[in-house]
């Protein structure tokens, strides 16, 4: 049953993804993570209630005038609820039953505080969004109140944020791209000189501070780890660069003015003995070299990689497509996923499956899921892959 605060588009599905070590669930509780004499209420149907930005009051058909550039404002709402729909469709035919909630937040009048989404709210085993990072607080603080986990479905938002033990951040962060990145340098880059060389701007100490303390822990394994701070110093970084040493280059910044720079400075050199690693958005980034990228041993860290080759990944596509005349976009396979992932959780855990979060991760449409937890403070997706730039594709390493 959908219980919908606005319009809604039908859709039906199939199961696409491939669960691993689905066949290993059973009934019985996760590993003790709660005391033995709590007793888990088993239940027939879960209520699951979406707190997205749909904006739809710009469908009032009373007031057109506008509407349209409006209305373009909540396409990532629509994307969302059009994966997870699909999801839900798929998760019905393998015998989940679900009560659904769909909240417009960005509804004029909304208020989380009030006694009629408090309601509804309350009654959930589980909450997805706000999507955005500014409205999460405040529902954060719902979720841990109530006792009711709460996702944050697409912001990398840190646990220690909000210090809720029922809050799930399923959007890894830079520290998780940081980890990646160093353990993938100490195994295959262990005895080579470092060197990061950034703009100056200084939201790239998003990634640098995380990923300098990362490379600092390894110890002996890198031989040294500089920032370049200046725009760029190519003498300095020359500096670091033995001739006749292979050498990693990390570059955390996502303009492509100075990465197309630094590519072209380091092409005039044997690209043979350089490699280098890119900021998670990197495949964001337009107006690349494409040629030098070809030519370069590059590498970036990445939480979404969707391989279209994939039957499971086509007959989505093939669905998808056919519902909506369009294909879908990054935010509404993710929310495909994350639906479906929590449905077989539920279908195999009942009620105890957010102690399970951790035990079960799952291969999905666009890459893996893999849960942490960190003491009182929650849970988080921390699966990064590391991606190579080859054949004018990244393909995803071992």
């Amino acid at each position: 049953m959908i219980s919908v605060l606005s319009r809604l588009l039908p859709l039906s599905g199939n199961s696409f993804c491939k669960v691993v070590g689905l066949l290993l669930l059973s009934n019985t509780l996760c590993a003790a993570t709660l005391p033995d004499s709590i007793i888990f209420e088993k239940k027939d149907r879960f209520t699951i209630s979406f707190l997205l930005p749909l904006k739809l009051d710009a469908l009032d058909t009373l007031n057109p005038v506008g509407a349209s550039d409006k209305f373009d404002g909540n396409v990532l709402g629509l994307d969302f609820w059009q994966g997870a729909k699909l999801a839900l469709d798929t998760l019905s035919k393998m015998g989940v039953n679900l009560t659904v909630n769909v909240l417009d937040a960005d509804r004029k009048g909304f208020m989380l505080s009030s006694s009629a989404v408090l309601d509804r709210l309350g009654q959930s085993d589980l909450v997805i969004g706000p999507v955005f990072p500014d409205k999460f607080k405040g529902a954060a603080l719902f979720s841990s109140t109530y006792k009711v986990p709460m996702v944050s479905p697409l912001a990398p938002s840190s646990l220690l944020e909000y210090k809720n033990p029922y809050f799930i951040g399923m959007y890894p962060t830079l520290e998780h791209h940081a980890r990646t990145d160093a353990a993938f340098i100490k195994q295959k880059f262990g005895n080579d000189n470092v060197v990061i060389l950034r703009t100056g701007d200084a939201t790239e100490l998003k990634l640098v501070n995380p990923l300098v303390a990362e490379l600092q822990k390894l110890g002996k394994a890198i031989n040294s780890v500089k920032v370049v701070k200046s725009a760029p110093d190519f003498a300095l970084l020359d500096k670091n660069f033995p001739v006749g040493k292979r050498r990693v280059l990390i570059l955390p910044s996502t303009s492509s003015a100075f990465i197309n720079m630094v590519y072209n400075h380091l092409s005039k050199d044997s690209l043979s003995e350089t490699v280098v690693f890119t900021h998670p958005n990197f495949d964001k980034t337009e107006n690349l070299n494409i040629e030098l990228l070809q030519r370069m041993n590059t590498y970036t860290s990445s939480a979404y990689r969707v391989d279209y080759t994939k039957p499971n990944v086509i007959a989505f596509l093939r669905t998808y497509r056919d519902k909506y005349a369009t294909d879908p976009s990054e935010t509404a396979i993710r929310a495909y996923d994350m639906v479906y992932y929590f449905g077989v959780l539920w279908q195999n855990r009942n009620t105890d499956f957010i102690n399970c979060l951790t035990e079960y991760p799952m291969e999905l449409l666009h890459g893996t899921i893999r849960i942490e937890r960190v003491l009182q403070s929650g849970y988080h997706n921390t699966a990064v892959d590391i991606l190579k730039y080859q054949d004018f594709n990244l393909i995803k390493t071992d």
